[in-house]
């Protein structure tokens, strides 16, 4: 029996997704840089942090960027080679940001992560402020432990 077929049979069975309440349950919240940090301060958090990139946050906690561990390794290369100044992130970042509205459904949100190279996005409330990341592995762990249940509960 595929997904599908189990997914049917258990919402037949009355027991719904809440997609609201997993979001929630998988959302990092505290998982950001500010503006006017610098590259190394960047550097330094995303060492500490089980993630590969994390949004960057103005002072009233809008998204305006994107920093990865590509792009600071970008600049760290730059360093190394080329004795480039250390700089704020928005320098490094990229500014072409798609975030994850926290009314989106689990299948727009599997889609995402499925048709983009992103390994995180950061969630945004109806008035576009940070609420936290949700990363390719939480989602998967969490899309897992569904099937897990729904499985057992078709079985």
């Amino acid at each position: 029996m595929g997904f599908i077929d189990s997914f049917k049979r258990f919402s037949e069975g009355g027991q719904k997704i809440d997609d609201s309440k997993i979001l929630k349950n998988i959302t990092k919240p505290n998982c950001f840089i500010r503006e006017g940090s610098t590259i190394e301060d960047c550097i330094r958090v995303l060492r500490n942090r089980s993630v590969t990139g994390m949004p960057v946050v103005d002072k009233n906690n809008l998204v305006k960027g994107f920093i990865s561990e590509k792009d600071c390794l970008k600049y760290l290369y730059g360093a190394f080679y080329f004795n480039e100044i250390s700089g704020e992130v928005s320098k490094y970042m990229n500014q072409d940001v798609i975030c994850i509205n926290d009314s989106m459904d689990l299948p727009t949100i599997l889609k995402m992560f499925t048709d983009n190279p992103y390994h995180v996005y950061p969630v945004v409330d109806s008035n576009k402020k940070y609420q936290g990341i949700i990363t390719r592995t939480d989602l998967l762990t969490e899309i897992y432990a569904i099937m897990d249940f729904m499985y057992n509960k078709a079985a």
